[in-house]
């Protein structure tokens, strides 16, 4: 069934409704792409033409002022990795609609909390924002994430011959079989500015993921949004993680997908279908189109999504960016002994790797921070950019806590040939 009849009909008593705008400073995720045209779709699902919607760019969030003096309703679906409370995320214009709501911070200050409640229940893509939230008396349903109900109906289907590796590191290609791989075509989700040919990142990712529909048999992936994509597409998807445990924003994904951790690829089922996805892809945006005309209202459909998500077999997980750095902190810091560290990108893991070191390691020192586009002050230390005359960190452990610095930090760490560091990724 097309979900279109899921449209409501009926005013939207002058409401305005807002999606995030989003391009990267240096290179695209084409994942959020994917996002951002999501929000659009479950507005056009409630009746909200295009030409009705407000973009907001990613950046001006904070601080964006309404001309009117209104305030504007914003679809949530997007992750935020910025060091920033969840109560200063947005301006006093917006009012925000989580649907599709990732935190990575276990740990909610009052303001935080109070701010939630205001605007709850909370749709929380996976299970972990799900129990924070829980944790905290706030009223949340766990929603997976939103993508699902996204459709392609409309695009011609060519001979779909080809397998597809989007993003997977060649340490566990070549575990694959080789018969089962044999003539697979290598594609990613990260494009850098000079990839765009020109293009939007929007347009982009449109022709990037029509290609999987017209040309892939399968896909074999490590990126969240290509796994979700090809799913709405009907393309049998496998997920493959390069760690041990699974990423917290993944403890959902398995209930859709096959996916399997690094341990487990003489596991995977090379002859997978796509699955069936039909009642929850009509049960988010259902749900979806509710909140859109009732905002923060329960509605008995987050109790059957969430029920659904649950009644899963579940793998360990862990926290990116977190629960490593956290391991490396204790085998190579010693509380009684003053250890010297540093930050290279500032983000909300940098928040909860400083609060940890503080709580844990009275002795420990920040020596540097590092960040390409902020300035002024983290916890008393001045912010620059790095340089090479900062090789003299090889007595220093540096934490590199934001992902579009990690290939940047390689080389400086490769060439400077530093021995104590840990990578977001």
């Amino acid at each position: 069934m097309s979900l279109a009849n899921t449209i409501f009909s009926g005013g939207r008593e002058g409401r305005r409704y807002a999606v995030i705008k989003f391009a990267g400073k240096e290179r695209n995720n084409l994942g959020d792409q994917f996002l951002v045209q999501t929000s659009r779709t479950l507005l056009n699902l409630a009746g909200i033409p295009d030409e009705d919607i407000l973009e907001i760019d990613y950046e001006d969030l904070p601080t964006w002022e309404s001309r009117r003096g209104d305030h504007v309703l914003l679809l949530v679906t997007f992750p935020f990795l910025r060091n920033a409370k969840i109560n200063q995320l947005f301006s006093e214009y917006i009012d925000p609609i989580f649907i599709g709501f990732f935190w990575a911070d276990h740990v909610l200050t009052d303001d935080e909390t109070a701010y939630l409640k205001k605007f709850e229940p909370i749709g929380c893509r996976d299970e972990y924002t799900y129990h924070t939230m829980k944790k905290y008396g706030v009223k949340a349903w766990l929603n997976g994430c939103s993508t699902i109900v996204n459709e392609y109906k409309n695009i011609k289907v060519g001979d779909k011959r080809e397998l597809f590796l989007v993003d997977v590191p060649e340490n566990i290609v070549e575990k694959f079989p080789p018969h089962t791989i044999q003539g697979a075509k290598s594609a990613t989700q990260m494009i850098g500015k000079d990839g765009l040919n020109g293009e939007t990142p929007m347009s982009f990712m449109k022709k990037r993921y029509e290609r999987y529909a017209k040309e892939a048999c399968r896909v074999v992936t490590t990126k969240l949004h290509c796994a979700m994509a090809c799913l709405c597409m009907g393309i049998p998807t496998i997920v493959v993680q390069n760690t041990k445990r699974l990423p917290v924003r993944m403890a959902w994904l398995e209930k859709l997908l096959p996916v399997y951790t690094v341990d487990e690829l003489s596991e995977i089922d090379w002859d997978c279908g796509a699955g069936d996805i039909s009642y929850i892809k009509k049960a988010v945006a259902e749900n979806a189109v509710n909140l859109i005309k009732t905002p923060y209202v329960y509605h008995p459909l987050m109790d059957r999504i969430t029920e659904y998500y649950l009644d899963r077999d579940r793998k360990e997980y862990f926290v990116e960016g977190y629960t490593s750095a956290v391991e490396y902190i204790k085998d190579n810091f010693n509380p009684e002994e003053e250890t010297q560290y540093a930050f290279w990108g500032i983000t909300i893991f940098t928040d909860m790797l400083q609060r940890y070191i503080k709580e844990n390691y009275p002795h420990a020192v920040l020596a540097d921070v590092f960040d390409k586009y902020k300035t002024g002050e983290y916890a008393g230390v001045g912010i620059r950019p790095i340089s090479n005359t900062d090789a003299c960190l090889e007595n220093v452990h540096l934490f590199v806590t934001a992902e579009n610095a990690v290939a940047e930090a390689e080389d400086f760490i490769r060439e400077n040939e530093l021995k104590k560091y840990h990578l977001i990724v």
